[in-house]
C-alpha cells in the first residue's frame, strides 16, 4: 500500500499566518505540521515573504487563464447566468454541447 500526501494550496492570508507564526518564534517544524505543509514549502513561503505581503495588499489575481475563444466563452457565461436564474441544473456535458 503506497501512501501519498494530497497537494495543499494555501491562500495568501494563510501564507501570511505561516510567516507570522515563524516570526513570533514558533519552531518551523511545528508550523509546518500545524498548516499540514512540508518543510520545503514552508521555506519557499518564507523566501517569498515580500511577494506574499505585497500580493495581499494589491488584491490582484496571480493566475489568470485566457481562453482560446473569448467570444464563445462570453456567450456561454451569459447563457449559464440565465439558466442559473431559472434554477436549471447544468453539468459539464450540457456546457460542452451548448458550446
Amino acid at each position: 500500500m503506497s501512501s501519498f500526501k494530497k497537494y495543499k494550496c494555501l491562500t495568501i492570508s494563510e501564507k501570511q499566518k505561516v510567516i507570522e507564526s515563524v516570526e513570533e518564534g514558533e519552531r518551523k517544524v511545528d508550523v509546518a505540521k500545524a498548516f499540514e505543509i512540508p518543510l520545503s514549502s514552508l521555506s519557499t513561503i518564507l523566501k517569498n515573504k515580500e511577494k506574499i505581503f505585497s500580493a495581499s495588499s494589491s488584491r490582484v489575481r496571480k493566475r489568470v487563464s485566457k481562453g482560446s475563444f473569448p467570444r464563445l466563452e462570453q456567450c456561454l457565461v451569459s447563457w449559464m447566468k440565465q439558466r442559473r436564474g431559472q434554477n436549471i441544473p447544468m453539468g459539464g456535458s450540457l456546457l460542452k454541447e451548448k458550446a
